[in-house]
């Protein structure tokens, strides 16, 4: 394996480090990527396991799945009350499952 620096590799995109095997790149760590990203079939995101990875990292960063317009952090959602009258603390729960089935579909994971 041979270990390089390449310093633009079009797009944009600025690879500060790579590591070459049979002169095809096998991992990059990419320092300004100003386009789109397409990942072939069967290609998938590996991530360290020690410090771990962020999508965003503040809540009015923008962000969507499956082709949804992306949103900022949804708000939370509140533990329903449970006053010990069943009949208002199934309307509570209700409410707060309908919550959070907007927020789902407002991020693009459910349809």
């Amino acid at each position: 394996m041979i270990s390089g620096i390449i310093k633009s590799v079009g797009l944009g995109a600025t690879i500060q480090t790579a590591e070459l095997d049979n002169d095809s790149v096998t991992s990059a760590k990419i320092a300004d990527l100003d386009a789109d990203l397409t990942l072939r079939s069967g290609v998938n995101i590996i991530l360290d396991t020690t410090t771990g990875t962020q999508i965003g990292e503040a809540t009015n960063q923008l962000l969507g799945f499956y082709g949804a317009t992306p949103v900022n952090q949804p708000n939370t959602i509140s533990d329903p009350d449970q006053s010990g009258d069943a009949a208002s603390d199934v309307a509570a729960i209700n409410s707060a499952v309908r919550q959070i089935i907007d927020r789902l579909q407002e991020l693009g994971l459910i349809a």
